[in-house]
């Protein structure tokens, strides 16, 4: 009688929940990564294979473990890229979850990449706007602001959230405040926005003006 035999060791584990990965079998690539983990507990590589599937299948806190397990061993080993890239990677897969762009914004400043956090931020709430998790995006753009104060579409952006989430007195004047930074398309969105919450002569009447100079 032939029959296959079973993998035992790390390596054969690995590989067997890699093609099950492949081939989108996930409930079984994550079985497999697990039975890897009994043989490698606390492996790097096989937790940040892991954590994505894990979230894929709805298990948002054995996601997060594996995300802050891989990631935080990179950074102990000293490849803060990587650990960096694990964050990111963690914090758009769950962008509700506050302390994960704090993390994430904590290793850019760790290589000095004050544009990568605010960037980084600032697609956090982008994504945010559209989710019921505004408050968590108004969070996150604040924390932008205060690595760069006044950033013209991060401002913005801030501006557009606090109005959805019904807080125009927040809104406006950081919408005021953008007229003597911004110019163009962006002046034009920040006093069209500004109507919109205060609709008066006056904010029409700047809207109609930014529109000339959009052109």
């Amino acid at each position: 009688m032939f029959w296959r035999r079973r993998p035992k060791n790390r390596t054969e584990l690995v590989a067997v929940a890699d093609r099950a990965r492949s081939r989108g079998r996930v409930k079984q690539a994550v079985a497999g990564y697990r039975k890897a983990l009994e043989v490698a507990p606390g492996d790097l590589a096989i937790h940040a294979k892991l954590a994505p599937l894990l979230a894929r299948r709805g298990l948002k806190a054995e996601a997060l473990e594996s995300f802050a397990l891989a990631a935080d061993g990179q950074l102990k080993a000293g490849f803060i890229d990587r650990a960096v890239s694990l964050r990111r990677q963690a914090a758009e897969t769950f962008p509700e979850e506050y302390p994960l762009w704090q993390e994430l914004t904590r290793l850019h400043l760790l290589r000095d990449r004050r544009a990568d956090a605010v960037a980084a931020l600032r697609a956090g709430g982008q994504e945010l706007l559209h989710s019921r998790h505004r408050e968590v995006g108004v969070q996150v753009l604040r924390r932008a602001l205060e690595i760069e104060p006044g950033h013209v579409e991060v401002t913005l952006l801030l501006a557009r959230l606090l109005a959805r989430c019904g807080r125009k007195a927040e809104a406006l004047p950081l919408l005021d405040a953008l007229d003597p930074r911004a110019g163009g398309a962006v002046l034009w969105r920040a006093r069209r926005l500004a109507f919109r919450l205060s609709p008066t002569p006056r904010r029409l009447w700047r809207w109609a003006k930014a529109a000339l100079g959009k052109r």
